[in-house]
């Protein structure tokens, strides 16, 4: 039942405009799965939802989950006769859409007719869909998900890679081989082939496979296999366009000459290299060839989730386009600022950075961009900041005193220009006073004189100094260092400080990983440079201890993320164990992740916290969001995918599927609020989500409080009218039968209204059964079972 409710709430969101058009993600599609070319264009699963590309006018569009789209991670696609593209995806199944003129219409189908949610391989059967999962295979009847198929039918491993129909028999590559799919329903495996299958195609009177060790291919005739290379070079895509077959491999795509019985090889190992990839390592997955011999691939790294985008191939590495979307330059967001201009910046867990301009345009900031003379090191730069100046500033964590990694300086000029950038690189022990301290910032805030503050942990399990710990501060003209730490400032209680928060009369909240919070009061109220250096009208308070002995103020708390602090002075703790708030002077209240039915946080690990421009606290999660409203704690509101849903369901936690949203990914790692509007901006690791919280200016209606009657609905007692009760403003109605499959759908603005007729969208009187009604009144949903007794 928790399934088909989940299948219930993707094609219910799926299918409709959400709320005002509320989220915008921006998802890097460079992994590449899967291209099929129809019509001009080139249709890609990617890593960032659905990926057109018209070669005609090189120009992309991006149809991701906020768009409709039940899921970023695609991995295969494939039209049906009638135009409907079907899609896999990697964490909820199959889904099928329709592309119109004013969107995707999207169909998915409930998790129960799976072996396995992560979808590997689509094809059609008779007008059926067949597929492969990483658990299995199966095949669709009378258009939903039907029999599925296991070792124990007769796979040589559940590990499906391909499948592949021909005729009266569908082809499986699995992990330990290949096997055949007959008409009765019986798969054999195929003996004397490739102990790994990756991938599967015909031409001529032969099957070819892509293995772990080059192509093999069999002959239809007698049965027999040939390897036929090219050896030492795995294959994880074949296309034939009727006279050639091409296979890629790592950094090669292989041309097969029947002729002279070889492969010629096309290299695109400068396109692995240029985006900091192991060509090595490389995994061409999608592979076309269009009209006139243009040859298309992406792909990406082995174990990775970044890819090196479209690249159309030419007769030598010299001559290869590659085609970059207007997209992020990585999926999985660390850090977040926001540009004087208005630009929003990030930077990511592995591939540099980059900067969102107010007009739309992404300039990324790494070494796929050859005139960007990008960051010093590519991996999570988590002490992002944009000062006063409009300068930026990145530091990632050094590991070891061979390879220090400096402080780097951006000058970018405020444009999308990169030959005006002016970089420079602040190493250890530059500038003026106590000179820069540490190679381990791990966050930056900019305090309100405009001091720069680089916030370093303490280095665990690495033997640096001590004083590379704690508050690292450069001043507002760049002059001068000052270094606040438990060396230089014997009271803070320890030196990995994970969040600062300033307040109006020189206060400071310093929020120390593993101690709890301090308040450092700095002796006046405008933090200009020489207080800040005074420490003679310091005083150091422990606000709250993470000990046990210290009145269990933060007594479950292991580690303290980040702090929030509203004007009338209640300060809020995000921590490893939930959510703090702190009320002064001595009221302490904890907010723990939701267990039953009690209200509660998505998860006790609390990355970040950031307060709206209403006081409502948003909190991120390593499973998504939540919101607590300022006049009520217990008013929480939750933001998840529909893959943790899923989890949270089968781990016993009660969650309506109005949770499930279009977020870009989980975990979410950093929050900003516009500072005029009431936009958010949520770094996850699935890409970067823009949401408007502007307030609903409506009442909504209950949910809580509408029925439906008569239930069940009893055609022998004379009823054939579904109505709806105790609605007091519009809501939407989405009518499922027990297969998923949508079966009615209207609206409804007051009580007494019939929402059902007993009818399908095609006119015909529906069955004796369960339906499930999903009522939506623009905030959340709720769906509730209807029984129909014919």
């Amino acid at each position: 039942m928790i399934s088909l409710v989940l299948a219930i709430a993707l094609m219910a969101w799926a299918g409709r405009a959400l709320s005002g058009g509320r989220w915008e993600n921006h998802v890097d599609p460079s992994v590449v799965n899967e291209i099929v070319y129809r019509n001009g264009e080139l249709f890609m699963a990617t890593s960032g939802g659905i990926l057109i590309f018209t070669p005609a006018t090189e120009q992309f569009e991006q149809l991701t989950n906020s768009t409709g789209v039940p899921s970023n991670s695609l991995t295969c696609l494939k039209f049906d006769d009638g135009g409907d593209l079907w899609i896999g995806t990697a964490d909820v199944g199959v889904a099928s859409v329709t592309l119109g003129a004013d969107g995707p219409s999207v169909r998915t189908f409930s998790p129960l007719g799976f072996p396995d949610l992560h979808i590997t391989s689509i094809d059609f059967w008779d007008g059926e869909v067949v597929y492969g999962t990483t658990g299995g295979a199966g095949r669709f009847e009378s258009g939903l998900p039907g029999p599925t198929f296991s070792e124990e039918n007769g796979l040589p491993s559940n590990q499906v890679n391909d499948v592949f129909a021909d005729g009266d028999v569908v082809w499986f590559a699995t992990a330990a081989g290949v096997a055949v799919l007959d008409r009765l329903g019986f798969i054999t495996p195929v003996p004397g082939g490739p102990p790994v299958s990756h991938v599967i195609a015909r031409m001529d009177d032969a099957i070819w496979v892509g293995t772990g060790n080059g192509v093999w291919r069999m002959a239809l005739s007698d049965g027999t296999w040939s390897q036929i290379g090219p050896l030492g070079f795995p294959v994880y895509s074949l296309y034939s366009d009727d006279q050639t077959m091409w296979a890629g491999g790592t950094y090669i795509i292989h041309e097969w000459d029947e002729a002279q019985s070889l492969w010629i090889d096309h290299s695109i190992k400068y396109e692995l290299r240029r985006f900091g990839l192991n060509n090595l390592a490389g995994e061409i997955r999608g592979l076309v060839v269009t009209p006139g011999t243009n040859v298309y691939a992406g792909g990406t790294q082995t174990g990775a989730v970044k890819g090196f985008n479209l690249v159309r191939v030419g007769s030598s590495v010299l001559t290869n386009d590659n085609y970059i979307p207007n997209a992020p330059g990585e999926n999985r967001v660390q850090r977040l600022a926001r540009d004087i201009d208005g630009s929003v910046w990030i930077t990511t867990f592995g591939f540099w950075g980059g900067k969102l301009t107010p007009s739309g345009q992404w300039v990324n900031y790494n070494r796929s961009i050859p005139e960007s003379d990008s960051l010093t090191n590519q991996f999570q730069n988590l002490a992002l900041l944009v000062d006063l100046d409009g300068h930026k500033w990145f530091s990632t964590l050094t590991e070891n005193l061979t390879n220090q990694k400096p402080l780097d300086e951006l000058d970018d000029k405020l444009d999308a220009n990169y030959t005006n950038d002016v970089w420079a690189r602040h190493p250890l022990g530059s500038g003026g006073g106590d000179t820069y301290g540490t190679l381990r910032p791990q966050r930056a805030r900019l305090d309100p004189a405009g001091n720069r503050w680089f916030l370093a942990d303490d280095a665990p399990d690495l033997e640096f100094p001590e004083s590379w710990q704690g508050i690292h501060i450069l001043s507002r003209d760049k002059s001068e260092w000052l270094q606040i730490s438990p060396v230089t400032r014997p009271q803070m209680k320890g030196g990995d400080i994970s969040h600062v928060q300033f307040r109006d009369d020189g206060t400071v909240f310093i929020a120390i990983r593993d101690y709890g919070v301090m308040s450092w009061y700095i002796g006046g109220n405008n933090y200009d440079w020489d207080t800040l250096k005074d420490p003679a009208g310091d005083l150091w308070g422990a606000e709250l201890d993470a000990s046990v002995n210290n009145n269990n103020q933060l007594g479950d708390a292991g580690k303290v993320t980040s702090l929030a602090l509203r004007d009338d002075d209640v300060l809020w703790i995000g921590t490893d164990a939930g959510v703090y708030k702190f009320t002064p002077p001595f009221n302490y209240t904890r907010i723990s992740p939701k267990l039953g039915s009690e209200v509660g946080l998505l998860s006790t690990n609390v990355e970040y916290i950031q307060l709206d421009h209403q006081n409502n606290l948003w909190v991120a999660t390593d499973i998504g969001l939540n919101r607590i409203a300022f006049e009520n704690d217990n008013e929480i509101e939750a933001f998840t995918t529909a893959a943790e849903f899923q989890l949270l369901s089968e781990a016993g936690v009660p969650y309506p599927t109005s949770v499930i949203s279009p977020i870009a990914g989980v975990p979410c790692m950093e929050l900003m609020m516009h500072p005029d509007r009431d936009i958010l901006y949520i770094a996850t690791h699935g890409g970067l989500s823009i949401l408007d919280v502007t307030p609903q200016a409506i009442e909504a209606t209950e949910l809580d409080k509408v029925y439906l009657y008569p239930n069940p609905v009893d055609g022998g007692k004379g009823q054939s009218e579904l109505m709806i009760g105790n609605v007091d403003a519009p809501v939407s109605i989405d009518i499922y039968n027990i297969e998923g499959n949508l079966v009615h759908s209207q609206t409804a603005a007051g009580s007494g209204e019939v929402v059902w007729d007993l009818t399908t969208q095609s006119g015909f009187f529906v069955s004796s059964g369960v339906y499930f009604v999903r009522i939506d009144n623009g905030v959340s949903a709720v769906v509730k079972p209807v029984s129909i007794v014919r």
